[in-house]
């Protein structure tokens, strides 16, 4: 069985009432959020590495990316 933590959090009351009577599950919505979180969290951190490499590829000139090519075709 995987090992899991617990959380609390402190809710208003009217908060607390309206997830009882729209039967909300507390457990799985709070997983739920999380993880939405960390993803967009984990995708902001994805796009900013890919804007330093984009940065970095952007000083390489197409005529020696193609010349890299020519030379690596006439090797084999």
């Amino acid at each position: 069985m995987a090992n899991y933590s617990n959380v609390s959090a402190k809710l208003p009351p009217e908060l607390k009432e309206k997830i009882k009577r729209y039967k909300i599950p507390i457990s799985e919505t709070i997983r739920e959020a999380f993880e939405d979180k960390v993803k967009q969290i984990e995708l902001s951190e994805l796009e900013e590495s890919a804007a330093t490499v984009l940065h970095l590829f952007e000083r390489v000139k197409t005529e020696d990316i193609v010349k890299m090519i020519r030379e690596d075709r006439d090797s084999r």
